[in-house]
């Protein structure tokens, strides 16, 4: 399990980063003042949580997240025509 969560770290951290960014920031609900330690740990521990119980399938399904998918793809930009599947999200239609 903590595998396929691994194999998604980058997505995770920008995931993390952009709903705690919306949570807690103007830009969103603005909640930074308004809710205590205990609450912001709880929430964290939630969206890790989701985050690790859709790790499996996606991983299952598309072998790689999002970002890594961009970021492979962006590495690998001589030898393209050899990864078609790293497309952007790389996954495989079922």
């Amino acid at each position: 399990m903590l595998t396929a969560t691994g194999r998604l770290s980058l997505t995770h951290y920008l995931t993390q980063s952009l709903v705690l960014c919306a949570v807690f920031t103007g830009v969103g609900l603005g909640w930074y003042d308004r809710v205590g330690a205990a609450e912001v740990v709880a929430g964290c521990a939630v969206l890790y949580a989701a985050q690790v119980a859709l790790s499996a399938p996606l991983v299952q399904r598309c072998g790689r997240g999002p970002a890594e998918a961009v970021v492979r793809r962006a590495t690998r930009r001589g030898s393209a025509a050899r990864y078609r599947s790293d497309a952007v999200g790389g996954c495989r239609s079922h």
